[in-house]
């Protein structure tokens, strides 16, 4: 019988509603206010290089991601939503 691999989330967010102009370093600007960031990503599509109007953020601390995720975030006058990533991806696009 397989073993499923459990990859470990905690500390890490889905940031959604990001303007197509907002970069890694703005994400991290924006969320290192809150605690330490060890990653930002701004997701691009492939073909074109255009941001895609979401990414993600992974902090040190956990409790920080628990943290932020509960408040509301404004960057750049645009109100983005900050969910906890706890399982993968695929599974928020089903709720």
């Amino acid at each position: 019988m397989g073993t499923m691999e459990v990859t470990d989330y905690s500390g890490k967010l889905f940031i959604g509603g990001i303007s197509w102009e907002m970069n890694e370093n703005r994400l991290r600007e924006y969320f290192g206010r809150f605690g330490e960031v060890t990653a930002a990503i701004s997701m691009r599509d492939r073909t074109t290089g255009r941001a895609r109007g979401f990414g993600f953020v992974v902090f040190a601390d956990a409790s920080v991601a628990e943290r932020v995720s509960m408040d509301k975030h404004m960057i750049d006058g645009r109100m983005v939503i900050a969910l906890l990533h706890s399982f993968p991806f695929f599974v928020w696009l089903l709720i």
